[in-house]
């Protein structure tokens, strides 16, 4: 079946995008084209699905601006729309903003200075621009970063799922710490007898999530705490920001920015199945100090028009969240010598939220190993992680259960009751 481009073409939002549909012409069909640039038909073939849901999408957003009453379609579909400017009308907006459509490569990457060969009648037949490289490699990484975003930062179809009104008082907890996607692991270093590496990450938290949900109570709230180093690596390099050392990981960073948005926006999607609102913190780990930064602004952009959705966008790494008599307070964990020193931390850092209530709990991680204590007032919990070894840990001798727990907290006698789930 021959592929209509030219009704595709307005829904390429990517320059890859464009080029795909380009190339698609030029060679005659989608399998020649695959063959020409020397790539996979399955990635041609997700490009295409990316235009044609994208296409779908604007489509909705037409026929939703078409009727009358648009804010009370909104309310009852769970799509964030509105009279007249809708979620994707935003994108496309800042989009243009920050980037030109047909800017060229070396504009886009800051140049320096340029060196230009004429030939005998003054036409240019030779341009090489030099460009500063550090700037360039981040301004690659915010470009590689944006069109990601771009993919995904649509209107967000929230489905209406069947619940009852909950008002018991209850909050669901669920703890993903140090889960470092983007790690490669062989089964040597695992000391499981399995490898592990980027797409198993993917398809096993979505695992996890699943099940940590199907097995929750309704509550009235949920909390969806990412407790940091969701990220293996922050750069272009697969190293730890503050002392360059090098990291074991199979993924390239525009590869981690779209499977973090997926899978973090399908535990948001998966949580409002049991939860009547949902508030998301993803905390900085030592990993991942700016990926959670622009985690966390990525989805209060993407959820600012859903009521229902709560993200804690936060550029400190200590958070407190206060519900009813019950105070609960993240760190990643890291720059901590001992865990009763949060006991000193948190009243001085939140002594309003201290003061006014009774229960209070700490959860941190960093060490991937499960260590509670209490102290001074509070409970301080270590958490462990879902991720295997790595070279470092395998090396080191280090070992711990691997587990996420969900905690069921209550507004007027704090935790009530927990399960622990294993990989």
């Amino acid at each position: 079946m021959a592929i209509n481009t030219e009704e595709l073409r307005p829904y390429a939002y990517t320059d890859r995008q464009r080029f795909i549909l380009d190339a698609i012409d030029q060679y005659g069909g989608q399998l020649s084209a695959a063959k020409a640039l020397n790539i996979s038909n399955g990635t041609v073939s997700s490009h295409l699905a990316a235009i044609r849901k994208a296409k779908e999408e604007a489509n909705i957003d037409e026929a939703i601006r078409s009727r009358s009453n648009v804010n009370k379609i909104a309310k009852t579909t769970k799509l964030l729309v509105s009279d007249t400017y809708s979620l994707s009308d935003k994108v496309k907006e800042i989009e243009g903003r920050l980037f030109k459509k047909d800017m060229s490569k070396a504009e886009f990457l800051n140049p320096k200075s340029s060196s230009t060969l004429y030939d005998a009648d003054g036409n240019v037949k030779l341009q090489w621009v030099k460009t500063d490289s550090k700037e360039s490699a981040i301004a690659e990484t915010i470009k590689s970063a944006m069109e990601e975003f771009y993919n995904f930062a649509k209107p967000v179809s929230i489905p209406v799922v069947p619940r009852p009104i909950v008002e018991n008082k209850l909050l669901a907890q669920y703890t993903i710490t140090d889960y470092h996607l983007g790690m490669f692991a062989d089964v040597f270093e695992t000391h499981e007898g399995k490898p592990w590496n980027t797409d198993i990450a993917t398809a096993k938290l979505a695992e996890a999530v699943d099940r940590m949900v199907n097995a929750a109570p309704y509550t009235e709230r949920a909390v969806i705490n990412i407790l940091g180093d969701f990220l293996h690596y922050d750069s272009e390099k697969p190293v730890t920001p503050a002392h360059g050392h090098v990291l074991s990981a199979d993924a390239r960073p525009g590869k981690l920015i779209r499977l973090a948005i997926k899978l973090v926006n399908h535990a948001v999607m998966k949580v409002l199945e049991k939860a009547e609102n949902v508030t998301l913190i993803i905390s900085q780990g030592n990993h991942d100090p700016i990926s959670s930064l622009w985690l966390q602004n990525c989805f209060a952009f993407m959820y600012s028009e859903e009521e229902n959705v709560e993200v804690v966008v936060n550029s400190t790494p200590w958070i407190a969240y206060e519900w009813g008599n019950t105070l609960l307070a993240y760190h990643h964990g890291h720059r901590i010598k001992k865990l009763s020193d949060i006991a000193i931390k948190i009243p001085n850092l939140f002594p309003v939220e201290w003061g006014a209530t009774t229960y209070r709990y700490c959860h941190v991680g960093h060490h991937h190993h499960q260590h509670i204590e209490e102290v001074g007032g509070i409970i301080i919990e270590r958490h462990q992680t879902l991720a295997p070894n790595d070279d470092y840990a395998s090396g080191m001798g280090l070992t711990s259960q691997r587990g996420a727990n969900l905690i069921i907290y209550s507004q007027d006698h704090g935790e009530v009751s927990r399960m622990t789930f294993r990989p």
